[in-house]
């Protein structure tokens, strides 16, 4: 992304500018610095420009978010969802820092928002039963990535936690299918494979444990942490 920094093309420059936010100093010379700096403060401009509609708000949010300068995050969160309080995107970034900060009660009643506003939409569910297993509320937080589940989800770690839910409630059928089902939606993810083993082996059933170990090393064959599991289970085995 760094040659793109210096596109004639303004719009290039700042998304890409926008992109290599999360990287540190050292991932760039003197020259790229200079040229991501320039680029930077053009994309901040534009999204002040257009600071009276919520797109515009919220891209400040991200903006500054990214910088970890919360106070301004939230700041321009508040204010995308004051100009369009149906723009969820916001509330689910604003409750996130609420709960990264501690905030309970405030990211729970924005997750509760989002769920009784913007009800397909899988992210207030999802966070919301995050929040209420902290908080050892396990039925609740079920019920809330069971009905999640019948969304359409494009959150692969909903039937993770679901299933873990299940496990951790002595649950085990449903353990197992909801690990399966998110299974044969995403095939090859990390997590969900990883359960899966885990699950089986705590039911002491190394033969459907091989089964998820082998796929986790043909899908992972790099993976320094699936080979040592890989050695371990083959030397127990």
């Amino acid at each position: 992304l760094a040659p793109l920094l210096n596109d004639p093309i303004k719009s290039v420059r700042m998304e890409a500018a926008n992109r290599l936010m999360t990287y540190p100093r050292s991932a760039f010379n003197e020259i790229q610095y200079t040229a991501f700096q320039k680029a930077l403060n053009e994309y901040r401009k534009a999204q002040e420009y257009v600071a009276d509609f919520p797109t515009g708000r919220y891209n400040l949010g991200n903006y500054y978010s990214k910088l970890n300068d919360l106070a301004k995050a939230e700041e321009n969160y508040r204010e995308a969802i004051a100009i369009d309080n149906l723009f969820f995107p916001a509330k689910s970034n604003l409750a996130l820092i609420y709960y990264r900060q501690g905030k309970t009660e405030q990211a729970a009643g924005l997750f509760n928002d989002m769920v009784l506003n913007h009800p397909d939409v899988t992210d207030g569910y999802y966070y919301l039963a995050l929040l209420y297993s902290e908080q050892q509320k396990y039925a609740e937080a079920i019920r809330l990535l069971e009905t999640a589940m019948l969304k359409n989800v494009t959150n692969p770690r909903i039937f993770y936690n679901l299933g873990l839910l299940y496990q951790m409630t002595n649950q085990n059928e449903k353990c197992e299918s909801t690990l399966l089902k998110g299974l044969s939606q995403y095939p090859g993810n990390f997590d969900i494979l990883y359960a899966l083993f885990a699950f089986h082996m705590k039911q002491n059933n190394p033969g459907k444990a091989a089964t998820y170990i082998e796929q986790l090393k043909t899908w992972y064959p790099s993976d320094k942490q699936v080979l040592e599991m890989y050695d371990q289970f083959k030397r127990k085995s």
